[in-house]
């Protein structure tokens, strides 16, 4: 009986080896995701006009938009992994501009004109994380944070193009100008996520990240930099595959 008893202890043993040997170490990921908070940062650009200096001044607001991710995990233990992941969201962004434009015979006589154009804002980052890992039945969750790569591609207005006649006090703007720049930054990430297990290998899962990362876009030597705080908070939903 003894003997049988010890035998019994083993095979299970060995079969709880083997299963811990079996589970997946490594997950890749690819959601759909999307940035339900807005940024808002602004800019000032001045410019000669009538011998005098002219401005335009820009309230830039980066809206919502979708994007995606691809992800990738490693578990090198049985509750700590280390993940890396690459997104990118494209925002519906709006800039509110007030021109203010010098008289052509009058000094210290600035001619004002307010308008709104749509702008491109674009985001793409890279992340490296340290990952908790657990797990309940079919549930596995998450949680992680590192420092994250992010790369910013947004437009600025520039000199307003305006038309005017006599006598001169006010002005009709037709064209907002834009320039795309860019500038890259490190930053942080933190956030979680949650996976339901349709089999050992294949999961659905929902996931919440938040990025920031600081940037100056300047549009010229003599301009002053515009300061973005890049990122926010994004949720996504897709599919994950262990092996």
């Amino acid at each position: 009986m003894t003997r049988r008893l010890v035998v019994l202890a083993v095979l299970l043993l060995s079969a709880s080896a083997v299963r811990a040997a079996d589970d997946p170490r490594f997950t890749l990921s690819a959601y759909g995701v999307f940035a339900p908070i807005t940024t808002d940062y602004q800019g000032t650009r001045t410019f000669d006009a009538f011998a005098e200096q002219g401005s335009i001044t820009t309230d830039y607001d980066s809206g919502t938009g979708p994007g995606g991710e691809i992800g990738f995990t490693w578990r090198f233990s049985k509750s700590f992994g280390v993940g890396l992941a690459g997104t990118f969201v494209t925002r519906d962004a709006t800039a509110s501009y007030t021109a203010n434009v010098p008289h052509p015979l009058y000094l210290n006589r600035n001619r004002t004109a307010e308008g709104t154009v749509d702008v491109e804002y674009q985001e793409t980052a890279g992340h490296l994380d340290f990952v908790y890992l657990g797990h309940s039945g079919p549930l596995d969750f998450s949680v992680f944070a590192g420092p994250s790569f992010v790369n910013l591609s947004a437009d600025l207005l520039i000199d307003p193009v305006y038309s005017q006649q006599y006598p001169f006090d006010t002005i009709t703007v037709t064209n907002v100008p834009t320039v795309q720049l860019e500038d890259s930054g490190v930053g942080f990430n933190a956030g979680a996520s949650l996976g339901y297990r349709f089999s050992e290998s294949f999961s659905f899962g929902v996931q919440g990240r938040f990025t920031q990362a600081s940037m100056e876009l300047l549009p010229g030597a003599e301009d002053a930099g515009v300061e973005v705080d890049a990122g926010g908070l994004q949720i996504g939903a897709g599919f994950r595959f262990s092996f």
